[in-house]
């Protein structure tokens, strides 16, 4: 069962776009969650959006094959990020993920240089 609740497009309190929510397999996966006569603008637009994130003048790609052992690290609302096809052919894969949120990370990292007595500006 799964359930996305997420909008696409954030925006803040300015109404200035903070944050972009896409995961294509969402759309499969979920149920759609809009009204019946925005359906037909929702599909249009999000193809319209997979086309512009998928053009190579707009973005650069890097592809990698992670050997054992290896660990990747990005900052998850900046960087799009996905894998490519894989076959097994015969072996094992274990990925492990590990997510943090990064207002938690600065709240701790203000609360250690305070203690350590360090003057230090919010990262």
């Amino acid at each position: 069962y799964l359930e996305i609740q997420k909008t696409h497009i954030v925006v803040d309190y300015f109404g200035k776009i903070s944050a972009i929510n896409w995961h294509p397999g969402y759309a499969s996966a979920s149920t759609l969650r809009i009204k019946e006569q925005d359906v037909e603008r929702f599909y249009k637009a999000r193809k319209k959006f997979a086309n512009i994130i998928n053009r190579p003048d707009l973005t650069t790609k890097y592809n990698f094959r992670l050997e054992s052992g290896d660990l990747i690290i990005f900052n998850n609302r900046r960087v799009a990020h996905a894998r490519e096809e894989f076959h097994l052919n015969g072996g094992n894969r274990h990925l492990q993920g590990c997510y943090l949120c990064l207002d938690d990370a600065k709240g701790k990292y203000m609360t250690l240089a305070k203690k350590l007595g360090l003057e230090v500006t919010p990262p």
